[in-house]
């Protein structure tokens, strides 16, 4: 009978260990690429929720990077999702793609995790700052 060597957990590639490990919010930052603003700002979802049938939802962005956006919804839609996103006293209209939606009954309940659909899209955060409240 052949005993197998216990194996080591690979290393850390920041050099933390379990005595120094981060908090679950520190490790979130982290994993982020782009730093996320709180936001409120007033929008407009269109696009079909997750039984296929169309809507139209006056909704908010709750916060926003220069990738995408979380917003909050009264609608089940399926990731993958292309949602049209207007903001309310604009013309513009982007398109982003739903990558999460909030588990029911979890703190994140009614909220959509949105990319842009085009990678080369973004949001004008400087334009969106000087017309409603950023921060961090």
């Amino acid at each position: 009978m052949r005993i197998r060597e216990r194996e080591e957990p690979p290393p850390d590639p920041a050099g933390a260990g379990p005595a120094d490990a981060e908090s679950p919010a520190e490790m979130t930052k982290d994993r982020r690429r782009f730093e996320r603003l709180m936001s409120r700002i007033p929008v407009i979802l269109l696009g079909k929720d997750a039984r296929g049938r169309e809507f139209f939802d006056r909704s908010e962005v709750v916060s926003i990077d220069k990738r995408g956006a979380r917003v909050r919804t009264r609608f089940s839609i399926s990731p993958g999702t292309i949602l049209e996103v207007q903001l309310t006293d604009e013309m513009v209209t982007k398109r982003l793609r739903v990558v999460w939606q909030g588990d029911p009954g979890s703190l994140y309940e009614g909220t959509l995790g949105l990319e842009f659909a085009d990678p080369n899209d973004t949001w004008k955060v400087g334009m969106l700052g000087a017309r409603w409240e950023l921060g961090p």
